[in-house]
Parts: C-alpha cells; structure tokens; sequence
C-alpha cells in the first residue's frame, strides 16, 4: 500500500512539474504544433497529448532529480523488454536513445532551455541535439 502511494505523489510531482514548464514556456512565445498529434480528437485535446510526450515527460523528471544548473542529458531506449530495464516510458536520463524526437518537442525544448536555464542534451537516431538559450545545435534541421 505504502509503495503505491509513494508511487502515485511521484507521478503526480512529475505531471505537475511538465505542466508548470509548459504553462511558463508558453508565456516566452512556445505554441503547441498540434500536426504532431495523429489522434483525431479536439484542439484541447490535442494540446494535452503533447503534454505527454515522453520527451517531456522526461526533461520534467530530470527536472525534479537534477540539481539547478546542471545539464540535463536525456536518451531513449526503445529496448524497454529484455535485460535492461528502462523507466518512465523508454526514456532514461543518461541512456541510450533510439528513435526520432518531433517537432514539437524540439520547439519546446529550446523554449526550456531559455526557462530553466540550463543546458539540455537531448539524443536521437540521428545526433545529439544541444538546446542552450533558446537554440539548438542542429541548426532547426533534425
């Protein structure tokens, strides 16, 4: 009983914090690009889906785990059966990432960077993306 309450305050510090990032990213210029979504549902709806991708989600665990001012590296292991155990959703900080990050999480990771202001060093298949002060190392080309 213990251990699932103490599992239910995490998860709920964990959605609070992404909501608090994204309301204050939100408020420098960050507008949700619902194209990402391919679920037919409302605009509403919609927004809060990508509220819920695992890229967040992990920056808001990083977040909450990381001391202030520390970079924040986050990669993901698509390989979450097997030998490794991987948490929140395939994303580890400090991992292996495979597979693409979407634009709207790209967009919303320079935004982030400007808030939190940190250095953020996001994986994907194809290059390590370094989102420091409201830029990506990638040139906006992933």
């Amino acid at each position: 009983m213990w251990q699932m309450m103490k599992i239910t305050v995490c998860r709920m510090r964990l959605i609070k914090c992404g909501v608090r990032l994204v309301k204050e990213i939100k408020e420098i210029g960050y507008v949700p690009d619902m194209s990402h979504v391919l679920l037919y549902v409302d605009e509403q709806e919609r927004e809060v889906k990508l509220q819920y991708h695992s890229e967040k989600l992990a920056l808001a665990f990083a977040l909450l785990k990381t001391p202030p001012g520390s970079t924040i590296r986050i990669k993901k292991n698509i390989r979450v059966r097997g030998g490794n155990r991987v948490g929140l959703m395939g994303w580890r900080v400090d991992g292996l990432r495979v597979g693409g990050v979407c634009g709207d999480c790209h967009s919303a990771f320079k935004y982030a960077s400007l808030v939190v202001e940190r250095e953020i060093i996001l994986r994907d298949t194809n290059r390590f993306h370094h989102f420091y002060r409201g830029s990506c190392s990638c040139g906006d080309y992933w």
